[in-house]
């Protein structure tokens, strides 16, 4: 049985962890934020340390004596208009703390979710503030391993309401690929490297699939004829760039959707679940 700090507990990968390493009888102590969702990790038998990663004081005292510290933790992606501040000043210097006191107290191993961004979104700013968060791993010289996935099935839920009004609207023309992948493989590949593994494991889901078959198949799901509306990813690109100054956060975000939606992004294939059987429970 482990000692294991989980930073970023509330997220989809982040609350699979905490499931798997509760159920697998580790001790489990999780930073949050929200006092409600806190009330939830009590009652899985999690050790709860309230407060933001920049600022909670007694981070270094919940660290010392756990045996890895595995992070989550990360800005939403969502397209909403709340938390402007950008991925790097949010995951890369949220991360830097909690890895740098980890190192402070002696906690021997860290595992930190990542993100694929091979090829053409490797220069995104949602990406490189990622690597930046390696590159600290790196130079604290931690026992570490960074799980870097592909997209969510999560991350396509807005083309399931899409579906439900008759709608959707898709960045680019559809051909680009990807192979989205469960979160329950993204938190299974993390809690399995907890004690050693390689510094970098890529993942993706078993089925490759075009943009626009993601977005068509919660249409046929519903049985409804498919209405979709193609955005230009240039266009997408170029009100990123014009959002910068009011809202750092989406720019960045827009920025890496118009990057993704235009180019293949494939990772190595884990797991079984499908994308399809997603949707159907959404749907349900």
């Amino acid at each position: 049985m482990a000692k294991v700090f989980v930073a970023g507990a509330t997220g989809l990968v982040g609350r699979e962890v905490v499931g798997q390493l509760r159920e697998a009888g580790h001790r489990v102590t999780v930073l949050a934020r929200d006092v409600s969702r806190a009330e939830r990790l009590k009652a899985q038998g999690c050790e709860v340390l309230l407060g933001d990663v920049l600022a909670v004081p007694n981070l270094a005292e919940a660290l010392r004596g756990c045996d890895a510290v595995v992070s989550c933790l990360g800005a939403s992606v969502g397209l909403r208009w709340a938390g402007r501040a950008g991925f790097d000043a949010v995951d890369h210097r949220g991360n830097a703390r909690l890895f740098q006191v980890a190192r402070e107290v002696g906690v021997p191993r860290a595992v930190y979710l990542g993100v694929f961004g091979e090829g053409a979104h490797a220069d995104t700013r949602y990406v490189r503030a990622h690597a930046a968060v390696d590159g600290r791993l790196d130079a604290l010289q931690l026992s570490c391993t960074t799980v870097r996935p592909v997209g969510l099935f999560g991350a396509f839920d807005p083309f399931v309401a899409m579906a439900r009004r008759g709608l959707a609207f898709m960045v680019g023309d559809g051909r680009a690929e990807t192979n989205p992948v469960h979160p329950v493989e993204v938190a299974r590949a993390m809690v399995d490297r907890l004690a050693a593994g390689p510094r970098f494991v890529d993942l993706g889901g078993p089925e490759v699939l075009s943009r626009r078959a993601l977005v068509e198949m919660p249409f046929a799901l519903l049985k409804k004829r498919p209405r979709v509306v193609s955005v230009p990813a240039g266009l997408v690109g170029f009100e990123a760039r014009l959002l910068g100054p009011l809202h750092p956060r989406l720019s960045e975000l827009l920025a890496f959707v118009a990057s993704v939606s235009a180019h293949d992004c494939v990772a190595p294939r884990v797991g079984a679940a499908r994308i399809e059987d997603w949707y159907r429970a959404r749907l349900a």
